[in-house]
């Protein structure tokens, strides 16, 4: 039986033990955070993910493990749990959350890749407009990006406030709408109050956004207002009836 020394030297190499891996952790958290995501290698990132699984111990094993079984995080995630729990080191609880994790990736890559078109004649760009104000009671901001097919490729929330204040947050604005490699763009707000005709305050806005983006070689196709039952194009002077 091992005498005091002993204990105490195997639980103070247990504890040293602990905190490297714990450290470890930690950096490999700071590590995939700061990764881009072209440069992430598949073994680290399916390694870190298996911490919000398994709480203690060293995950890099499991990772490889699970990689050299299925060719991929790709393959694994396509899995079922049935032959993911083949894979020794996986229970249950690890299996289900790989096989989560797979079901959200491509829930979100199919929501990622439909294109909905822009086009204010269309019910289905209406609906989009409509939808993205519902139960909504302040007045918010939205600059819309269009590839050269009309798609919307990107929707940055530009602010909450009045449409007068657009000047404020413009910097950023044009800087995301030029890395999304937008050709046209088209901002959208709403009036909580239901009346679609344009404020002084936002032919100004519009009139300062518009001469912002042509700067800079990208087309500002139009300034929207959403009411529940109207949408309004200040430069189309389109109304729309919802």
């Amino acid at each position: 039986m091992p005498g005091k020394k002993e204990r105490e030297k195997d639980l103070k190499q247990k504890k040293e033990q602990k905190n490297v891996h714990e450290g470890h952790r930690q950096r490999m958290r700071e590590k995939i955070m700061k990764t881009p995501d072209a440069v992430l290698l598949e073994h680290e990132l399916l390694e870190t993910l298996l911490f919000y699984v398994i709480p203690r111990g060293d995950t890099n094993p499991l990772a490889h493990n699970i990689i050299d079984t299925f060719g991929s995080v790709s393959a694994a995630l396509e899995s079922s749990t049935e032959d993911l729990k083949k894979v020794r080191g996986v229970g249950d609880k690890t299996a289900e959350y790989l096989n989560l994790l797979g079901k959200f990736g491509r829930v979100y890559s199919h929501i990622c890749h439909q294109k909905t078109e822009y086009n204010l004649d269309s019910r289905v760009t209406q609906e989009y407009l409509k939808k993205l104000f519902n139960n909504i009671e302040k007045e918010q901001v939205y600059i819309l990006c269009l590839d050269f097919r009309n798609n919307i490729v990107k929707r940055l929330l530009l602010f909450e406030g009045t449409f007068d204040s657009v000047d404020v947050d413009l910097r950023d604005t044009l800087k995301n709408a030029l890395s999304s490699d937008a050709k046209t763009v088209v901002c959208v707000h709403n009036h909580p109050s239901g009346i679609a005709r344009p404020s002084y305050a936002d032919k100004l806005s519009t009139a300062k956004m518009q001469e912002a983006f042509e700067l800079v070689g990208i087309e500002f196709k139009d300034s929207i207002i959403v009411t529940d039952t109207q949408i309004y194009g200040i430069i189309s002077k389109k109304m729309v009836d919802l």
